[in-house]
């Protein structure tokens, strides 16, 4: 399985392998010190079970980060092949998670360029707007002046980013790179991209 990071393509399989792998590890750990515990004493009342036991905990919580990430289907790899090829020299992100108090909404493919944003999402309208509203706020709370903008049609998303690439040099005029700690790439969309990709899952 090909290690992929968050907001590349790919980045969902391979978390639900990591993640699944990770699982078992931490599932049979405490499962062969159980076994071997009682097979030893003879009996399942001695320390080691009570200490197999708490060692579930971390393991029980893995499964529900493998359970969540296979509620999230990857991006097609048609769709992701069309995206590509109309990409261009825009600051792409593909299959990331947002989360907000009450929506949750994967974005199949995010596009920055100067300070437009533009989001391709299956998820309904509302929920899709409600997540742009959200990573609008995020942006701006991180120092970042931008409009997102979700959408539900591909080729219209498609169509958008044609046209951003057409007028790229004059919407990245006057975009200045943050002098922040916490951003230590040298582009400013590269910066923007940090903080959507530090606020997905």
């Amino acid at each position: 399985m090909k290690k992929a990071e968050k907001g590349e393509a790919g980045y969902i399989l391979y978390e639900r392998f990591r993640r699944t792998v990770r699982t078992a590890v931490l599932l049979l750990i405490p499962l062969a010190a159980l076994i071997a515990a009682a097979l030893y004493f003879g009996t399942r009342k001695n320390a080691v079970t009570v200490i197999a036991m708490v060692g579930m905990i971390p393991a029980c919580m893995s499964v529900v980060s493998v359970i969540m990430m296979f509620t999230i289907r990857p991006v097609a790899a048609q769709r992701l092949a069309r995206i590509r090829e109309r990409a261009g020299s825009l600051t792409m992100a593909y299959e990331l998670y947002f989360t907000n108090y009450d929506k949750n909404v994967l974005a199949d493919a995010l596009a920055i360029c100067g300070k437009y944003v533009v989001v391709l999402s299956d998820f309904r309208s509302p929920d899709r707007n409600e997540a742009a509203k959200h990573l609008t706020n995020l942006l701006r709370a991180a120092g970042f002046s931008a409009e997102v903008n979700g959408m539900g049609d591909e080729e219209k998303f498609l169509e958008r980013l044609d046209s951003l690439n057409a007028h790229a040099s004059t919407l990245r005029q006057g975009m200045k790179r943050r002098n922040d700690e916490r951003y230590p790439e040298e582009d400013p969309e590269q910066q923007m991209l940090h903080v959507l990709r530090s606020a997905a899952l």
